[in-house]
């Protein structure tokens, strides 16, 4: 049986994704757009490895033909010895073997469930790593410092991990991504052990010890030094959703002090309205105020002259009698 090579098509989704984030970030002038230009970078790495092995293993043809049934029933005796727990599910297509508790540096992980499809030996997406009993840290999706969204870091055992899906190795598979597991390299982790009780931050995701979080002035919600926004107006803190920027200065506002021109609707600082108006919208009424107005020309008719005629016999003017 012959397993094509798996596309990069989720590194290109990872990719598109970092960058829309980005480009609304840049937009809309956020502290945070540092933060996602380095995840971008990352990415794009990632993206870039993708393609290669992609392109190697199509111009090499190494299709590797799976081993054999008296191997993989050999591999799952060895792997009941070695885990807590292994479980097949011929329906859905699925190995998985369950690790003891792990604990790092006096951090208390919980077991791990290894479970890995085998319909996609070849691919780079064939297994997820998923927290038991989690412990996680201050960002949700980071359940172990080198597993994140239940995909793990593979850091150094990527080549290893691999070559063994290639070939079909169960037990080796199983053996490598539990040592991963228990091992741990703060240069690779999602989050240091340091900060496992941090605070993630709700704008970039980043965690962050409590003494280095803020808190939004409005919503309440927790926030890192780069995502924290200060009111150009209260100078109250406030995230990206609980505050905009001023139409005409650009000044950081929280929605408290950003008020819609009563004209023209569009937002603006308590310093940019004047009797709730903009400058706009004020020098627009200004000239309409400034325009000449139309005065009809005097005319003379019959009327008129009577009219002057009456006016007359009212101050006294006597008629003369023939």
């Amino acid at each position: 049986m012959r397993v094509c090579p798996a596309t990069p098509e989720p590194s290109w989704r990872d990719v598109h994704r970092m960058h829309r984030l980005w480009r609304q970030a840049s937009q809309r002038r956020w502290s945070c757009e540092r933060i996602l230009v380095r995840g971008l970078r990352t990415r794009l790495d990632e993206l870039r490895k993708a393609i290669d092995t992609f392109a190697r293993d199509l111009v090499a043809d190494s299709y590797h033909t799976l081993p054999s049934l008296k191997s993989i029933y050999a591999d799952l005796v060895v792997l009941s010895s070695e885990f807590a727990e292994i479980q097949v599910d011929l329906r859905e297509g699925h190995l998985s073997a369950i690790t003891d508790p792990i604990s790092l540096e006096g951090v208390e992980l919980g077991p791990f469930e290894i479970r890995l499809c085998w319909s996609r030996l070849r691919s780079g997406h064939a297994y997820k790593v998923h927290a038991l009993e989690p412990n996680r840290a201050a960002s949700d999706s980071v359940s172990h410092p080198h597993v994140q969204d239940d995909s793990l870091c593979e850091g150094e055992g990527k080549v290893a991990i691999r070559a063994a899906l290639q070939q079909g190795l169960l037990l080796d598979f199983f053996l490598l991504v539990r040592q991963i597991l228990e091992t741990y390299n703060p240069r690779s982790a999602y989050v240091q052990l340091s900060d496992w009780l941090g605070v993630a931050c709700s704008d970039c995701g980043t965690s962050s010890s409590e003494d280095e979080s803020f808190g939004c002035g409005r919503c309440g919600c927790d926030l890192c030094d780069d995502c924290s926004r200060s009111c150009n107006s209260c100078g109250q803190s406030s995230c990206s959703s609980c505050s905009s920027l001023c139409t005409r200065c650009d000044a950081d506002c929280c929605s408290s002090c950003i008020s819609a021109c009563r004209d023209c609707g569009e937002g603006y600082c308590t310093e940019c309205l004047t009797d709730r108006k903009c400058s706009s919208c004020l020098e627009s009424e200004d000239d309409e105020d400034a325009k000449p107005q139309h005065v009809p020309e005097e005319t003379t008719t019959d009327e008129t002259i009577a009219t002057t005629a009456v006016h007359a016999l009212r101050l006294g003017e006597a008629g003369i009698h023939a």
